[in-house]
């Protein structure tokens, strides 16, 4: 099990060329360009949950879970927007065969930065690895670390766009949510010192919530 904390938000249409140029290319902000930037279908079993997520990543086996555990008591700012994190615990399942259960297809983009806190944010240089996500310096995973993504999506025709942080320890550091939790604002007080990212229009959601809430919960073939 892992335990993370997280902030998300989603937009309709396509990525903003504002916050495209912004994230993907070394600046002021990031010292390395994103990793990331292929493309893979995850496939959501239609549960109608907005609390309780189960995918298939990419063409992968088993399933991932993901459930809403809390919300943090003390609210972040980002983008013009000030949201309470929430607290997600994950496991992964390799036992779990969802090929044949009602889902739906989500296709991403994904472009892809890591912070390790050491204590203060040290990004790390992603593109390594088949989605080219993974540091460049191999067994290099932070014991405490902060990804921060922004991703195109589309999904049964329609394309959206969704900006998040997530925050995490590695399983079986003991280590309390409070400090975790502090890890993201840390990141997100850093990065809005050059950010013009402005998601004050954009849907403050998780992606079990954002599918159910937009419909997206039918079987797919």
């Amino acid at each position: 099990m892992r335990i993370s904390v997280e902030v998300r938000w989603f937009g309709a249409g396509g990525i903003p060329p504002d916050v495209d140029a912004w994230f993907r290319d070394p600046g002021s902000s990031f010292a390395w360009s994103a990793g990331g930037g292929r493309t893979r279908t995850d496939s959501y079993l239609s549960l109608g949950s907005p609390e309780l997520g189960i995918k298939r990543r990419g063409g992968g086996s088993g399933c991932e879970i993901k459930g809403l555990v809390g919300v943090m008591p003390r609210g972040c700012r980002f983008g013009h927007a000030e949201v309470f994190p929430r607290i997600f615990s994950k496991w992964s399942v390799e036992a779990l065969d969802s090929s044949d259960m009602p889902s739906v297809r989500v296709e991403k983009t994904r472009w892809l930065r890591l912070f390790a806190m050491m204590p203060e944010p040290r990004e790390m240089r992603l593109g390594a690895g088949e989605m080219r996500e993974d540091p460049v310096e191999a067994g290099r995973l932070p014991e405490i670390g902060c990804g921060v993504e922004v991703t195109g999506i589309e999904v049964d025709g329609e394309e959206w766009w969704t900006f998040a942080a997530e925050a995490f320890a590695r399983p079986g550091e003991g280590l309390a949510i409070d400090l975790v939790a502090e890890s993201l604002t840390v990141v997100l007080r850093r990065l809005s010192e050059h950010a013009t990212v402005d998601l004050r229009s954009a849907t403050y959601q998780g992606y079990a919530e954002w599918l159910v809430a937009r419909g997206f919960t039918d079987p797919v073939a």
